[in-house]
């Protein structure tokens, strides 16, 4: 592992020691890189002779597009990238919410869903507006949510991924899920 430049850096290989080097103490790594298999990173990430392994299926590769959204992208059981828009703001790395924020407690099941989905969210919101898009970003449905335990009739969509956003009354996003339709 290789994190830095050729002056300053943070690098160690398999069975050796963590090495740092930096011209005084507080160093801060502005305009380094980071190689895995490499001892000189040629990009900001760069992982030589490996792969890189995401194993939580609602995790993926973030982008920003040149408009400024941006997209989660995962891979579906066929092996091919899919594509969901997220709030660039609040979007999460790493782990889970705490349970105490309010906005965690919106729940989206069964996933994947047959002709009903079930959305339940805590009692704090006066109501939620739901947007379901598909894959490509088109606008397939808008409701309100009134209720904390409500029901989504699938029956009329066709099988494939859709995207269930809802946000509160202000307009600021609570959650987005990819949905599966079977």
């Amino acid at each position: 592992m290789w994190l830095g430049d050729k002056s300053h850096y943070i690098k160690t290989k398999p069975n050796a020691d963590l090495l740092f080097n930096a011209a005084n103490e507080n160093f801060i790594f502005e305009n380094g890189n980071l190689g895995v298999g490499t001892n000189e990173p040629e990009a900001k990430i760069q992982i030589k002779n490996g792969d890189i392994f995401i194993e939580d299926v609602n995790r993926g590769i973030i982008m920003k597009s040149p408009d400024g959204n941006c997209w989660r992208g995962t891979v579906n059981n066929q092996g091919m990238m899919e594509f969901a828009p997220i709030d660039c703001n609040t979007f999460q790395t790493g782990t889970s919410v705490a349970a105490t924020d309010p906005a965690s407690a919106v729940k989206i099941y069964p996933n994947p869903a047959g002709n009903q989905i079930f959305i339940s969210y805590n009692a704090n919101f006066d109501a939620l507006q739901l947007e379901i898009t598909n894959l490509s970003g088109r606008l397939i449905s808008t409701q309100k949510l009134i209720n904390p335990e409500s029901f989504i009739d699938l029956s009329a969509y066709q099988p494939g991924t859709y995207i269930f956003r809802l946000t509160d009354e202000s307009g600021k996003q609570v959650a987005t899920q990819k949905v599966i339709k079977e």
